[in-house]
């Protein structure tokens, strides 16, 4: 029988959690926004878990292949991962057990203190789970306030693969918020590369791929990459964002990149464009 808990509306160390974040429980099963995460085998392994597109990944910071990762008792597996996604936002206890009465906040406290004891923080329970410090951030705020940007893996016909250098410092792929007179997010990344670079650019939206972060707390960011068609000639840079920009070879633009998400985007980009 499904049975539906919405996450918002909880007190936490930014304000409140979202409203809407549904977690849908079942015998089979949780999803996360619309997303499953298959429950039936984690007391084994998880099958094909990367190559499974209803699975959220490491980067959303809620499932890794390997054994069942929650070490929180009380109702079923995933019943845990909702209450480890309230802890990691900084519900407490007593508000949990409100939200999902089937754990008790005794055995709750126990769990959290256990974890602790054992890792000596949840960041070292993830950390020990494969976790980098951004896939860590991303689920601690997973219920904040949601944001959208979009952008595109540049190409020209070259080949070559165009690389900002952003006026802060570091080497990114061009992106950008999603804007209220945006039609789309393709209206998004073709708008936001026209006002980074000045160029014009044919977008692929058959390719989209996303990387979800927390920039800063209390807020969880979903930014959508495409794939942009664009001449080398004609660059006109925004300066307050970006300092410069190259448009380097494949294993040029793979080593510059500062984000090793950027840097999997790219990949991903350059497999689609030379697949076959």
């Amino acid at each position: 029988m499904m049975q539906a808990f919405d996450l918002g509306g909880c007190h936490c160390r930014y304000g409140t959690t979202a409203e809407g974040r549904v977690v849908y429980i079942s015998g089979t099963g949780l999803s996360v926004n619309g997303i499953t995460v298959d429950v039936r085998d984690f007391s084994g392994s998880l099958k094909d878990v990367f190559d499974d597109p209803r699975i959220l990944k490491p980067a959303t910071g809620l499932v890794l292949s390997g054994r069942y990762p929650i070490e929180i008792r009380g109702g079923t597996p995933a019943l845990a991962i909702a209450a480890l996604i309230l802890i990691l936002q900084g519900v407490s206890t007593s508000e949990i057990s409100v939200k999902i009465p089937s754990i008790d906040e005794n055995d709750l406290k126990e769990s959290i203190f256990l974890i602790n004891a054992k890792h000596n923080d949840f960041e070292g329970f993830f950390e020990g789970l494969g976790f980098d410090d951004d896939s860590f951030k991303a689920v601690s705020n997973i219920l904040g306030k949601r944001e959208l940007s979009a952008g595109a893996v540049l190409v020209s016909p070259r080949g070559r693969y165009l690389v900002e250098h952003m006026a802060l410092g570091h080497y990114s792929l061009p992106k950008g918020h999603k804007e209220e007179s945006d039609a789309d997010l393709v209206d998004t990344a073709k708008r936001e590369i026209k006002e980074e670079l000045g160029l014009l650019a044919d977008i692929d939206a058959d390719f989209d791929q996303v990387i979800r972060y927390s920039p800063y707390d209390g807020v969880i960011k979903d930014v959508h990459f495409f794939i942009g068609k664009a001449k080398e000639d004609g660059m006109v840079l925004q300066k307050e964002e970006v300092s410069d920009a190259y448009w380097l070879e494949p294993a040029d633009a793979y080593r510059t990149l500062s984000h090793g998400s950027d840097r999997e985007i790219l990949q991903k980009a350059h497999a689609y464009l030379y697949k076959g």
